[in-house]
């Protein structure tokens, strides 16, 4: 009889109906043999019963014998309610509420209303608080998911706009970046708040811990996603080099806002509107800049390690964008001594004009992408103490610029010319080799150190490598005089182009004393150029 119900309503049209033909009948067998096979009701062999007097093995394989029969007409039952409730590929609530969420919940009462037997024997309420609790993880992931599409469509939308800049080498377009900045987290905060957020608080059963642990879930999943976004959208998008490296640093400055104010602002939200204001003294409690705001203890080490995550994120890409810009740069340098040829020493090499143009263009990109206080210029300290998570915008360790004016750059000293009786073997040229080594190790300095997000942070970074590179490639190089004598004409002005980055970080003088010094050691007749002549080349 339940077959042919079944075969006669195989298209239920309504919730109502699903229950009417796939579940009343069969509850209504279920609850009818368990009162003949299942009751445990012991009766006298003088009185007449319609309950079979089973014992329990007996009980047993009725119980099984049932549940085979009956378990692919559960198994019809719940495919059929999946294809009611089953939520779309793009999930939107923005403007309508989605029906599969009515559905869910006329299915959920109903079952309860109609299924005492079958949860009895069947356990049917377990497998719909699993189907439930798999339909909110995908609700909640598909509509927190969905920010990911606008988002991409921001960024496809800005890269567009890099690649239409035709020169790629000097220009860039500052009132865009700062646009899509601001534009890009203004959007993203409001859309996980009024677009994934505040509706499924109005679908789903916030009181319900469960529910609200797989709405928590979600928030930290969708952070995660977002950051792994901004730290590997480089790798999916054609971009050119300068394209690249601007995408970068705009990537990384979004990584420190959404670290400084927007994770806190959806914490904030969900918080307020979904959890319980609690204040035990056995957990911290958070504070924003309004002092009668508070987050949810249970929240806290959420926020706390997604805010941690977004400045390593942005650190990263931080570090990774200048380590590009001096790898490339270093080839340039590479190619130029090892494929020197000169016979006179007449100027600058032109791989330092380059240089030169690029930190300064460098600057002036991270100006626009971190802009920084007028009345506040700043240098970086090459000092690695500071703690592991004194970093960001609003946190890092920076000193006054020094005052120093261009025309002091003499004072950035210099290795000396060893006498030519010392050069040879001699203890005096051993142990003066062995005091610069000892120096270089007592003053060494890490190459990929953490860089602040500032102009100056960035460039000394940048400055660093290309330093270590010249040290390096210097010492690849077939010597002669007239080369000593261009390697140390482009000291002198490697001198000026690094003085407003540096000043008088000793690191910087350590390395060029050491470039210095290599050179001459290895050079047959090492005679220095005329300070006349160095002085002339140097003058613009």
């Amino acid at each position: 009889m339940l077959n042919r119900k079944q075969r006669e309503n195989s298209n239920p049209v309504s919730i109502k109906d699903l229950i009417l033909f796939y579940i009343v009948p069969l509850e209504d067998i279920v609850k009818h043999f368990e009162t003949l096979f299942l009751a445990e009701e012991l009766v006298s062999e003088h009185e007449v019963s319609s309950v079979a007097n089973l014992n329990f093995k007996e009980r047993e394989e009725a119980r099984n014998d049932l549940l085979t029969a009956i378990h692919p007409h559960i198994e019809t039952f719940f495919k059929l309610a999946n294809e009611f409730i089953e939520l779309p590929k793009n999930i939107s609530m923005k403007d309508t509420t989605l029906p599969q969420v009515q559905y869910l919940s006329e299915l959920k009462s109903s079952l309860l209303d109609h299924t005492h037997a079958l949860k009895s024997v069947a356990k049917i309420d377990e497998r719909m608080i699993k189907l439930t609790a798999d339909w909110e993880h995908d609700l909640i992931n598909g509509l927190f998911d969905s920010s990911l599409t606008g988002l991409r469509e921001h960024v496809n939308k800005f890269i567009l706009s890099l690649q239409e800049q035709k020169d790629e080498s000097t220009e860039f377009d500052t009132d865009g970046i700062a646009g899509f900045i601001q534009d890009t987290q203004t959007w993203l905060i409001d859309y996980l708040i009024n677009s994934c957020l505040l509706p499924l608080k109005e679908c789903l059963d916030i009181t319900q811990p469960q529910t609200l642990g797989r709405i928590q879930v979600g928030v930290k999943s969708i952070w995660q996603k977002i950051a792994d976004r901004f730290e590997n959208a480089y790798q999916t998008n054609k971009l050119d080099k300068s394209s690249l490296q601007i995408f970068m640093l705009v990537g990384s400055r979004l990584c420190y806002d959404l670290a400084d104010n927007g994770i806190f602002q959806v914490y904030s939200l969900f918080s307020s509107q979904f959890c319980k204001q609690l204040s035990t003294p056995d957990h911290g409690t958070y504070h924003s800049p309004d002092i009668d705001s508070k987050i949810e203890p249970t929240l806290i080490p959420d926020m706390n390690d997604t805010i941690e995550s977004y400045l390593k994120t942005g650190q990263a890409l931080l570090n990774k964008q200048m380590m590009q810009e001096g790898y490339r740069l270093s080839s340039r340098i590479q190619e130029a001594y090892l494929f020197m040829n000169i016979t006179s020493v007449i100027q600058v090499s032109e791989i330092w004009y380059l240089v030169y143009n690029r930190l300064k263009y460098t600057e002036r990109l991270v100006e626009s992408v971190y802009p920084q206080s007028q009345n506040t210029p700043q240098r970086t300290s090459i000092d690695n103490s500071e703690s592991e998570y004194d970093y960001g915008p609003y946190s890092t360790k920076n000193v006054l610029q020094s005052t120093h004016s261009l025309t002091t750059v003499s004072s950035i000293s210099e290795v000396q010319p060893l006498p030519p009786s010392t050069r040879f073997g001699s203890n005096d040229m051993t142990l003066n080799m062995m005091n610069n080594i000892d120096k270089l190790f007592a003053e060494r300095v890490d190459i990929y150190r953490k860089v602040d997000p500032t102009p100056i942070g960035i460039c000394t970074g940048l400055i660093l490598i290309l330093l270590k590179s010249f040290l390096e490639v210097t010492r690849e190089m077939k010597m002669d005089t007239v080369y000593y004598q261009q390697i140390q004409v482009d000291i002198e002005y490697i001198k000026r182009i690094i003085w407003p980055y540096v000043g008088e970080e000793k690191w910087a003088s350590t390395m060029l004393q050491e470039v210095l010094s290599s050179v001459y050691t290895r050079c047959s007749s090492p005679v220095s150029i005329n300070q006349d002549e160095l002085a002339l080349i140097l003058t613009p």
